[in-house]
């Protein structure tokens, strides 16, 4: 039978394969009735359709590959249920997984997780998909002295991942955990989930593949990423609680991108996805200064964000064409994992606005004037309040010409009027009662419409 099946997808035959994470076999036909275990398991070539099972859990990170122009490999799912999740993080909920490390007070202790981490830790989450209950996050804190609230976690090997193996450095630790708790964790709490750094992306993907009805959650820096890729579709997917990995010990900065493609892009789509609770961006195009290739017809379109600690787009260079970020809804700029007990505002590298929905900055490799970097229109952007901004621009006021912001909507509560709640450009701040004024110095909105909100 394997080697039948290996022939006909040999011979250009595309294939259904059918995923089962909980009860699927290593090795099986990779029929609906005789499902595989894991999407590794099946010999996956161009134009196949692969469907994970839905009400299935993944513990695990999927390298996904891709198709031809012509007969790209889609990922999908079936059956009935939740989406399937991919979610690699480490599941801490037995109180026997956790030891009384130190008495804080008469209500609070440090309490030490026992098992040595060798994955670095980049958040803590508690109580998600528990009927009842509202999930939460840890608060991270840099020095194991700074515990002292509850939730606080700290992890003696933090930015490891970033700056080489830990034996290099003999300030880490041993990839030991602490958190606070009036109680055992385990006992505290019905779910514990330790988001780690593991392979770095919960999902790679390859060029030329579909993506949809997926659920990504807990990766510890990114959700989705594909490098020099084309011809990517991500649709009616769901992203929620990425990021939080230490980027640079030194300056006490994070990151975590939902999804982001690395060293240029092209042809690539991302429609009707939910992204909630991202520690830096909802979707971004970034590259290396010299290594990356232009980022050109992109489409991020018709979807949800809520609670993106950096943007809901990020556009980074080095440079791009004919990008679309269009008919999106932002709401609740940063939010609660994101700053993670941080005042505002919260720390990132420099030259970044955190808690944007647009962030447009670090410009490196001008493109000709006549030509478009990219296009954010027909978007709602609701109310950022006291702590953030629609649209946070720092690059050169000589390219404002090749980026198309128009025909958004921004609502507003009256009560912030005065505040900084639509735009930072440069160095000018403009609140709700400077909007003219913002559009006379950027040419940016013309079309665009202010609404009035009520609490």
């Amino acid at each position: 039978m394997y080697f039948l099946l290996d022939t006909l997808n040999y011979q250009g035959c595309k294939m259904q394969i059918y995923i089962d994470p909980q009860n699927g076999k290593h090795r099986a036909a990779g029929s609906l009735t005789d499902p595989f275990h894991s999407v590794s398991d099946a010999s996956i070539n161009a134009g196949d359709q692969v469907y994970i099972k839905r009400g299935s859990i993944i513990k695990q990170e999927l390298f996904l590959i891709g198709g031809t122009p012509e007969s790209p490999v889609t990922y999908s799912s079936y059956g009935q249920g939740f989406k399937p999740v991919i979610n690699p993080s480490i599941d801490a909920s037995s109180p026997e997984a956790w030891e009384k490390e130190k008495q804080l007070s008469r209500s609070l202790s440090i309490w030490r997780y026992k098992e040595i981490l060798t994955s670095e830790v980049c958040n803590i989450v508690f109580n998600d998909h528990i009927k009842g209950l509202l999930s939460r996050t840890g608060n991270l804190r840099w020095d194991q002295s700074e515990l002292v609230e509850s939730d606080e976690w700290y992890y003696d090997n933090l930015g490891n991942s970033m700056r080489g193996q830990p034996e290099r450095w003999p300030d880490f630790g041993k990839g030991q955990l602490y958190l606070v708790s009036s109680e055992n964790p385990g006992m505290q709490n019905q779910r514990i989930e330790i988001v780690v750094w593991g392979k770095r992306n919960a999902i790679n993907a390859q060029s030329h593949c579909i993506i949809e009805d997926l659920c990504v959650e807990k990766s510890g820096v990114h959700g989705f990423s594909a490098t020099k890729a084309s011809n990517i579709t991500l649709r009616n997917c769901d992203f929620r609680f990425i990021g939080g990995a230490v980027f640079d010990l030194s300056a006490r900065i994070r990151l975590g991108n939902a999804v982001e493609f690395w060293d240029g892009a092209s042809d690539c789509v991302v429609e009707h996805c939910t992204f909630t609770d991202i520690y830096d961006s909802g979707v971004t195009h970034q590259g290396g200064l010299q290594s990356s290739l232009m980022a050109e017809r992109l489409y991020f379109r018709n979807n949800l964000f809520i609670r993106c600690g950096l943007a809901a787009y990020e556009w980074r260079g080095p440079s791009s064409r004919d990008v679309y970020f269009e008919n999106n809804t932002c709401l609740e700029a940063g939010g609660a994992f994101t700053m993670q007990g941080q005042k505002f505002m919260r720390k990132t590298e420099q030259g970044c606005f955190p808690c944007s929905f647009i962030m447009i900055w670090l410009l490196e490799k001008p493109i000709a004037a006549n030509e478009i970097y990219c296009h954010i229109r027909h978007n709602y952007f609701g109310d950022v309040g006291l702590a953030g901004q629609a649209i946070a621009i720092t690059v050169d006021p000589s390219y404002f010409s090749q980026f198309d912001l128009n025909q958004n909507t921004y609502g507003c509560y009256d009560k912030y009027k005065n505040q900084k709640a639509i735009a930072i450009i440069g160095n000018h701040h403009f609140a709700k009662d400077l909007f003219d004024q913002y559009r006379q110095m950027t040419g940016f909105d013309q079309d665009s419409s202010l609404i009035n909100l009520v609490l």
